[in-house]
């Protein structure tokens, strides 16, 4: 390997490194933000103070389905990363669908 490989080698495994822990940092965050989306939805299912009506709780279901369409995109893209790891799709099937 000469110079120039090593350097381009080193600078991918830098942003590689960055991308898993930005990646990492985003997860922790999302799991303490479903903790809270949890206990929100048992206060409102529970409705202990009775100040969530019909109309609130349909308001949530739509946020919530948008929310966990959100989600479900960034599954299928982890199961496709999955695949292509696990050698059951390939990296040229992987590259025309998100290039």
């Amino acid at each position: 390997m000469d110079s120039t490989q090593i350097v381009k080698l080193m600078k991918f495994n830098d942003e590689q490194e960055q991308i898993a822990k930005q990646i990492s940092v985003q997860i922790t965050t999302l799991n303490e933000l479903m903790k809270k989306a949890i206990a929100t939805q048992i206060y409102a299912r529970k409705n202990p103070d009775g100040v969530v009506d019909e109309m609130m709780l349909n308001d949530m279901g739509y946020s919530v389905d948008e929310l966990m369409g959100q989600f479900e995109t960034v599954e299928e893209k982890r199961d496709d990363i999955l695949a292509v790891r696990a050698g059951t799709m390939s990296v040229e099937k992987l590259e025309t669908k998100y290039t």
